[in-house]
């Protein structure tokens, strides 16, 4: 949040300060018994000279409600507007996505139970089976089955996210228990599609080079850990080393440099925030590292 009050080990408040809803701060609105905070609106720098405030991907001019650099994925139709121009239920902590001040919280996936026996014609059809909330599933088109077979965990949180995010928007968009004969189980196969994009890994080499020299970071996350590996939507979505791969590791590497105390929890938030960007979200859909 923004510092509203500062107060020295006795409790008596040194400093305390006022914003309209864009974070210019309030004149004749403040208070102030000693050395400056230089962290204001949303706990950041303020330089007092320029009126820019500093957020890790780019500046922000609270007085026009601008950044003053472009928004490189592109959440709102101007590239340079605040929080799509709606401060009072919208924030934006690093200056690359807003997020929601109104919190849903997330349906639980049901429990998973990933049934080993698996039929010979699961291996031609590219399947297979598992027991969620008490019923039984049949899931096809996936390439997760001998991970999923020994790592239910990794099923629930990984592999059925990515899956369902894949579905063709037919009949609501939601599967249904699989049930007995050919008929049933061609229309599975045909009217439900896989992920089909390369592998992805939210911890490229680049980011992982810049967390080795982190002073709390290092020696944390590995570039096999599942939890950050994610399927890309189709070949299209991504296909190599692409650009806004590029922009999105300068991003993090730059988060990671400027942000020296940051915490595990805060690092992964703040690359969880970027992978629901929905030009990011459209290409690797699914990310999801907030429990």
């Amino acid at each position: 949040g923004s510092t509203r009050a500062v107060v020295n080990s006795s409790g008596t408040v040194v400093e305390a300060h006022d914003y309209y809803p864009f974070g210019l701060l309030m004149p004749g609105r403040d208070y102030q018994s000693g050395s400056e905070t230089k962290e204001k609106f949303t706990g950041k720098e303020l330089d007092s000279e320029a009126g820019w405030i500093h957020f890790p991907a780019r500046p922000y001019h609270p007085g026009i409600g601008r950044w003053f650099s472009v928004d490189v994925i592109e959440e709102f139709p101007s590239p340079y507007v605040y929080v799509g121009n709606d401060p009072i239920r919208f924030y934006d902590l690093y200056g690359l996505s807003s997020s929601d001040t109104v919190y849903v919280v997330p349906e639980p996936l049901p429990p998973v139970i990933v049934i080993g026996e698996r039929p010979w014609w699961a291996g031609i059809f590219d399947a297979y089976h598992a027991s969620i909330g008490g019923l039984s599933w049949w899931f096809f088109g996936t390439s997760d089955y001998e991970r999923v077979l020994y790592d239910a965990e990794y099923f629930g949180n990984v592999a059925l996210p990515n899956f369902l995010a894949g579905l063709v928007p037919f009949g609501g968009g939601k599967l249904k228990a699989a049930g007995r004969g050919i008929r049933k189980f061609f229309l599975k196969r045909f009217l439900v599609r896989k992920l089909t994009g390369e592998t992805h890994h939210l911890l490229s080499k680049k980011i992982l080079r810049a967390l080795s020299r982190h002073p709390t970071l290092a020696g944390i996350y590995s570039r096999n850990d599942p939890r950050f590996i994610y399927k890309a939507a189709n070949k299209k979505a991504h296909r190599g080393y692409q650009k806004w791969h590029r922009e999105v590791d300068d991003m993090v590497v730059k988060w990671i440099e400027k942000n020296q105390d940051a915490t595990p929890a805060e690092f992964e938030r703040f690359l969880h925030e970027i992978y629901q960007r929905p030009d990011i979200a459209r290409r690797i859909p699914g990310v999801n590292l907030i429990e």
